[in-house]
């Protein structure tokens, strides 16, 4: 599976789509991350994300450039979990996102895939930090 490049995972990028964090890994998995690993999954990658979550109508940053609808590529995927809906389309068969006013339903609705967005304070936030990934404090369930 991907996960959003937004969310912690130990060894791996989490950038936001910003320059300034590319050198930046994760220390350790965020809960949902430790979680995932804990019933089996295996991460395999990071889905784009525009820079610092900031655009709500495409994904693409300065670090990793741009993220297009699967089935038509001068479409836009949507959404801030937008790479996550692509990649479901075809190179990955699950990925998990973040979603507070459509993120993940709306691009799931243009790739044609399907999104859930779980019940509010069902999933930790820990390792989803707002901000510098520089400033955080990784924290397990």
């Amino acid at each position: 599976m991907t996960i959003k490049d937004a969310i912690d995972v130990a060894g791996l990028h989490t950038t936001w789509g910003n320059p300034d964090f590319a050198d930046y890994s994760a220390p350790v998995d965020s809960a949902v991350a430790a979680r995932l690993k804990q019933a089996g999954a295996i991460i395999i990658g990071k889905s784009n994300v525009a820079e610092m979550l900031a655009d709500f109508g495409q994904t693409t940053n300065r670090l990793y450039g741009a993220t297009n609808n699967p089935w038509d590529l001068t479409r836009t995927p949507g959404g801030s979990s937008r790479g996550g809906a692509a990649a479901v389309s075809g190179l990955s068969f699950l990925e998990y996102g973040s979603d507070l006013v459509g993120s993940i339903r709306i691009p799931a609705g243009l790739c044609g895939v399907y999104g859930l967005r779980p019940s509010a304070h069902t999933v930790p936030l820990a390792g989803f930090p707002t901000g510098s990934p520089h400033t955080r404090s990784g924290s397990l369930p």
